[in-house]
């Protein structure tokens, strides 16, 4: 699966197994002569199932047709902050 249904697919439980969910420390970059944005941004998540926190580092790629939709997204980030937040939680994916 691809494109927007599986965003959806992936993130669907994610309202359902976190509190407080804050990004900040955006940094934006347009990689010139191109339709691609990269952005740089720090998150702090509060997991529900585990009661730990899930604060990482992200890097976003961003590319946009000619409607300005997205049209691709990729994200980079440390797994092993996220299988240490999300361990124990067994009914989510997120930490596996």
């Amino acid at each position: 699966m691809s494109g927007k249904g599986a965003l959806i697919k992936h993130y669907a439980e994610l309202p359902d197994l976190t509190g407080r969910m804050e990004f900040f420390d955006r940094q934006a970059f347009v990689l010139e002569g191109t339709n691609t944005l990269l952005l740089k941004y720090r998150g702090e998540i509060e997991v529900l199932p585990t009661g730990r926190r899930y604060d990482n580092r992200y890097i976003g790629f961003f590319s946009f047709n000619a409607a300005g939709l997205i049209e691709m997204f990729e994200e980079y980030f440390d797994p092993n902050v996220l299988a240490d937040a999300w361990a124990g939680d067994p009914s989510s994916g997120f930490g596996s």
